[in-house]
C-alpha cells in the first residue's frame, strides 16, 4: 500500500490512533457483477459498500451519521451523475467509557491482582459496545466490562480464536 511508517511519531501515538481516536473503515464491498473477479472492467448496475465509523466521547452517533451522509451526498452531487446514491444506516450506538474509579472497577482490579498477581492494563481499545452503554443508561448503575480475549483473537473474523491461559499451579 506504500505505507512506510504508521501514523504517529511515538509508540504511544500509534496506540492512541489505534485505540482511542475516531476511525472509519470500509469492511465490505459487493457489486452486481456476476461471477468471480476477472480482468474485465464491467459497468455494474449496482454496488454496495459497508462502512463502520468508531465514535469517541462527546460525539453523537446520530450526528456523525447525518454528517457522513450529507458529505457523501454533496460529493456525489458534484459528479452530476444520472445514478442514484442511497445511504442507509443499519445500526448506530453512542460511545461508552468506563469509570475505573468506581467501587465496581476497584473490586475487579483487586480480584485480578489477587488471581494474576498483576495490575490490570486499562486501555480504551475501540469497539462498539452498544449493549454496555444501553445497560448503564437504562439501569442507572455502572457497568463493568471485562474483555475475555486478546487483540490478536481476530474477533468477528474467519478462524477467530480465544487463548486459554492458566495461572501458576492450576
Amino acid at each position: 500500500m506504500g505505507v512506510d511508517v504508521l501514523r504517529g511519531k511515538t509508540f504511544m501515538d500509534v496506540l492512541m490512533n489505534r485505540w482511542r481516536y475516531p476511525f472509519m473503515s470500509i469492511h465490505g464491498f459487493e457489486s452486481s457483477f456476476p461471477g468471480p473477479v476477472t480482468t474485465a472492467a464491467p459497468i455494474c448496475r449496482e454496488s454496495t459498500v459497508n462502512i463502520s465509523i468508531r465514535i469517541v466521547p462527546n460525539q453523537s452517533a446520530e450526528q456523525i451519521a447525518k454528517s457522513f451522509e450529507s458529505y457523501v451526498q454533496k460529493c456525489f452531487a458534484s459528479l452530476s451523475s444520472p445514478n442514484v446514491l442511497k445511504v442507509e444506516l443499519i445500526e448506530a450506538a453512542d460511545w461508552w467509557l468506563a469509570d475505573p474509579d468506581t467501587p465496581l472497577y476497584q473490586a475487579a482490579d483487586e480480584a485480578i491482582r489477587s488471581v494474576w498477581g498483576k495490575k490490570p492494563l486499562y486501555t480504551r481499545y475501540g469497539g462498539t459496545m452498544s449493549t454496555t452503554g444501553f445497560l448503564e443508561h437504562v439501569t442507572g448503575a455502572p457497568v463493568l466490562h471485562l474483555p475475555m480475549g486478546q487483540v490478536s483473537d481476530q474477533a468477528h473474523m474467519e478462524n477467530e480464536r480465544y487463548l486459554r491461559s492458566f495461572s501458576a499451579g492450576t
